[in-house]
């Protein structure tokens, strides 16, 4: 019930040893038996698909490229980078067709 409520899908079929680390969960989506060992990382800032009889080898990490761009600690529509974050650049035009290219 926990993976159903946590994930985008899920197979009745998909277990997951602690400890288990995800962004979001909504993006990973899981199909027929998958076992995921134990530390694993889903770095799911985009879509994450593990087909049927998958096996997740233990301290494993699946992380997409690029990073959530949407927050909202910061002013709308920029690229902020760093710690403290600071703006690097307005968000173009380009670059929500390399984020629609990558999904």
């Amino acid at each position: 019930e926990i993976l159903q409520e946590l994930l985008g899908t899920c197979s009745t079929l998909t277990f997951i040893e602690p400890m288990f680390r995800c962004d979001y969960g909504f993006n990973i989506h899981t199909e027929g038996l998958v076992f995921i060992n134990y530390n694993c990382v889903m770095l799911d800032t985009s879509p994450i698909y593990i087909g049927e009889n998958a096996f997740i080898g233990p301290g494993t990490c699946l992380a997409c490229a690029g990073h959530a761009i949407d927050t909202k600690d910061i002013p709308p529509g920029v690229i902020a980078v760093g710690n403290p974050c600071k703006v690097l650049r307005p968000i173009t035009e380009d670059d929500r067709i390399l984020l629609k290219d990558n999904n």
